[in-house]
Parts: structure tokens; sequence; C-alpha cells
């Protein structure tokens, strides 16, 4: 990790803390800030919530897809919403 990496990294977790965004934790759920390089050259800090993602379960029910059902009822000339 360059030096510029590690100021950006220091003052971000600094303001995140402050704003109680952040806390520091070693719980099997805690999740590490990162610094990556932007395509344009700047850095961009990110949580990496992967070790979380392991943790969580796959939704039975997901979310349609609007656009399924825009064409489901594409044929109606009226609607109802019960509610």
């Amino acid at each position: 990790m360059t030096a510029e990496e590690k100021e950006l990294l220091a003052k971000r977790e600094a303001e995140l803390v402050a704003a109680g965004v952040y806390e520091y934790g070693d719980s099997t759920y805690a999740c590490n800030l990162l610094v990556v390089r932007k395509p344009k050259g700047g850095l961009r800090d990110l949580i990496d919530l992967r070790p979380v993602n392991q943790f969580m379960l796959a939704s039975a029910h997901p979310l349609s897809d609007v656009e399924d059902i825009k064409a489901e009822i594409s044929g109606y000339s009226c609607r109802v919403s019960l509610t």
C-alpha cells in the first residue's frame, strides 16, 4: 500500500468512526476498509463485504423483475390493485 493510500485510508477511517458509521471489532461479521484505484487514477475507499456475504442466505422469494411484470400485464386495458 502506498503512502497516499495509507493516508486516505486513515483519514476516511477516522471520518467514519467519528460519524458512528464504522467501529472497530473482531466479530465474524466485521468488514475491512479498503482503498482501490479509480480508472482515472484517483483513489476510492470501500468496505469489503465478502466475509458478511458468506453468512447471507439466498432469498426464497426474490423480488420480481419489473420488465417481466410489465410484459405479463401488457394486454390489459384496466389494472386494479387490492393492497
